[in-house]
C-alpha cells in the first residue's frame, strides 16, 4: 500500500534527516514515535504529497506520487487518503454538522444528517453537532479533525498527534476508535506521536531520532 526508499529532506537551517524505509501493507496499523524536531510531521507532509521530499521516493498503490509525469497528484491523493491534522482548520462562520458536510460535498460524497450524528457520537460530541467549532476544546478539534478525515472512506489515514491535547482516558478512546475505523474502512492508518501512552496499541512502529 505505502513504501518509501531513502526519504530525506534538507531544512534551511541545516538539519538534515534521512528516513528509515517504510512499508505499510494495506489495512496495517503504525505509529512513528519521536520527539520534537525528530521529522515526524515532515514524514506524514510527504506522504501525503504536500511536500516534496529533497531526496527518495514515495509509492502508494505502485503508483510513484513524486513523478513528473503524475499530472493529477492532488486530486489522486484527495480521493485515496484522509489527513487529520494536530491543529485542524475549519470554517469558523460554520457549524460542526455544516463543515463536516462541506467536506463531504467537496469530496463528492452526500452525507445525511443521521451519519454525522452517528460519527460525532462515535467520538464523544453528539451535542456539538450545532455548535460552531471555535466553540471546541482543542481535544474536540482534534476528534472532529478524525471524523472530516473518514467521511469519503479513504484507503489511507494518516494523524499528526491526535492524542497530544487529549486526557488519558480520551486519548485511549480516539485511538481505539482510529483502529476500529480503520479496519472497517480496511484503511492503512499511519499515527505520528510523541505519546507513549499509545505504544501499546501498535505492533507495527517505527522510532524516528
Amino acid at each position: 500500500m505505502i513504501r518509501t526508499e531513502d526519504l530525506r529532506i534538507h531544512y534551511n537551517s541545516g538539519v538534515n534527516i534521512h528516513f528509515p524505509d517504510l512499508n505499510c501493507s494495506s489495512g496495517s496499523h503504525w505509529l512513528v514515535l519521536g520527539s520534537s524536531g525528530s521529522g515526524k510531521t515532515s514524514l506524514l507532509n510527504i506522504l501525503s504529497g504536500i511536500r516534496t521530499p529533497s531526496q527518495g521516493k514515495v509509492w502508494i498503490n505502485q503508483r510513484d506520487i513524486f513523478d513528473p509525469k503524475f499530472s493529477d497528484r492532488a486530486r489522486w491523493i484527495a480521493s485515496h487518503l484522509g489527513f487529520a491534522l494536530q491543529k485542524p482548520v475549519f470554517v469558523s462562520a460554520l457549524s460542526v454538522r455544516d463543515n463536516l458536510t462541506l467536506c463531504a460535498k467537496l469530496s463528492g460524497k452526500e452525507i445525511k444528517e443521521k451519519e454525522i450524528l452517528l460519527w460525532l457520537d462515535k467520538v464523544g460530541l453528539g451535542s456539538k453537532m450545532n455548535s460552531y467549532t471555535f466553540e471546541l476544546s482543542a481535544g474536540q478539534q482534534q476528534r472532529l479533525g478524525f471524523i472530516r478525515a473518514c467521511l469519503h472512506n479513504p484507503e489511507i489515514l494518516l494523524a499528526d498527534e491526535p492524542s497530544s491535547a487529549l486526557d488519558d482516558e480520551n486519548a485511549e478512546n480516539l485511538i481505539k476508535l482510529m483502529i476500529d475505523q480503520s479496519n472497517e474502512l480496511q484503511s492503512t492508518l499511519i499515527v505520528v506521536s510523541h505519546d507513549h501512552r499509545i505504544k501499546s496499541f501498535f505492533q507495527n512502529q517505527m522510532v524516528l531520532s
